[in-house]
């Protein structure tokens, strides 16, 4: 056997030289010719089969070549290089484990540095007060589980997309480790702003420019034809808010929202108000209050008083937005107009029994039709007709905070905890 490189031993037949090259006499057995060295074996194509050939070097006798036997696996205690190292041979890192051994790991130092989380937050504003809102809720519930500090960078209308990003990066405040943005007026700015800043960024609502240029997109479901393709885009039930995760107890309270027309929606006042007037009727120990928002028809309040509806009204221009959500937390059943969702997935998030005021439907397959419709359906709210049919009693709540949902996993995607 010619003795490879990659050989161990090299075999030849020990038999006579036969009188004739054409028809060798092939031996019985095999014994291992030390003098056949890889010093001066002349290397020969392997063969499927073995063969006999005469080599100046095997002293007359007939050499058996056959193919290089497959290099095995080195056995435990042996190095890589076996089997040409010795089994006894130490490693200077020492013993080489299995493969499949558990390795231990060492417990953390303690002086080892604390899990990274956000520090100071950073809320781009484009004036509208929905949009700031969902910010300003994700920003407080990260708030509420880190320390961090929040500031509110008002972004200029004039000047364009240069000016916002100038303000959005030249702020006054510390260097932030996240930015929150919602509106398309603040995406742009958003994201140089991080790029520039080496900081996370949080895009709230779908954005117009490409998902990949932010950390996070958090986009509500309705909002979404399809499944995203995008690891970074997380859908979310409705919108986010301000409501905070420990909640008082409830008091014998009942509170109205008043929306207005919409894309989606359109608006009934008269058929509305004989619907205010028998909720109202239905639980006569609550204490109601009605407040309308930017998007109600002027003088359609004043006109619920003066119908006789038992209701307290509180104006949008002269209720402040903290009376409103004293109100808004204390209340026990909430009633909104079907036309606006932030303002039902506030009530849900309260606590509250909520119930649903019709309002004419101009888009059927809009996105807020859409989150209603599933919010109706998964229990979160009941529908005005539904509840003339189930004895004009709302059922009991079922809990939704999808704002601290939104807040946990932020910290675990984009401030995961140091590892060991």
């Amino acid at each position: 056997m010619c003795r490879w490189p990659s050989c161990a031993t090299a075999w030849c037949a020990a038999a006579p030289t036969p009188s004739s090259a054409s028809s060798p006499a092939r031996s019985t057995s095999s014994t291992w010719a030390p003098w056949a060295s890889p010093a001066t074996a002349t290397p020969r194509p392997p063969t499927s089969c073995t063969t006999w050939t005469k080599a100046p070097w095997s002293c007359g006798a007939w050499i058996t070549t056959s193919p290089p036997p497959r290099k095995k696996s080195a056995p435990p205690g042996c190095r890589s290089g076996w089997p040409n190292d010795s089994p006894t041979a130490a490693s200077p890192r020492g013993p080489t484990p299995p493969v499949n051994a558990v390795v231990p790991i060492a417990p953390p130092s303690p002086t080892q540095a604390p899990p990274r989380r956000p520090r100071h937050i950073r809320v781009l504003s484009d004036g509208r007060p929905g949009h700031l809102n969902q910010s300003l809720g994700l920003a407080e519930a990260l708030a509420r589980r880190t320390g961090a500090t929040i500031e509110t960078l008002r972004l200029p209308d004039a000047g364009g997309p240069p000016l916002r990003w100038w303000t959005a990066l030249h702020a006054a405040g510390p260097k932030p480790d996240l930015l929150i943005g919602a509106g398309h007026k603040t995406h742009l700015a958003l994201w140089l702003a991080a790029r520039k800043l080496r900081a996370k960024s949080v895009v709230i609502m779908k954005p117009t420019w490409p998902a990949f240029l932010f950390d996070l997109c958090l986009v509500p479901a309705h909002d979404l034809s399809q499944t995203p393709a995008s690891p970074r885009v997380v859908p979310i039930r409705g919108g986010l808010n301000r409501i905070p995760e420990q909640l008082p107890p409830k008091q014998l309270r009942g509170l109205i929202l008043l929306g207005g027309p919409s894309r989606s929606h359109g608006w009934a006042g008269e058929a509305l108000i004989d619907c205010l007037r028998e909720v109202c009727a239905a639980r006569p120990e609550l204490q109601w209050f009605a407040a309308d928002s930017r998007r109600t028809p002027a003088g359609f309040l004043t006109a619920v008083v003066q119908a006789g509806v038992p209701v307290q009204p509180l104006p949008r221009e002269t209720t402040p937005t903290s009376t409103l959500m004293d109100h808004l937390l204390l209340a026990q059943e909430v009633w909104v107009t079907a036309d606006s969702i932030s303002m039902v997935f506030e009530a849900v998030t309260t606590g509250a029994r909520v119930g649903l005021l019709p309002a004419p439907v101009h888009a059927p397959n809009s996105g807020p039709v859409r989150g209603l419709d599933a919010l109706v359906l998964d229990g979160y709210a009941t529908l005005y007709t539904t509840w003339r049919q189930q004895g004009r009693r709302l059922p009991p709540p079922r809990p939704l905070h999808e704002t601290g949902r939104c807040a946990d996993l932020v910290l675990t995607r984009l401030f995961p905890e140091r590892q060991p």
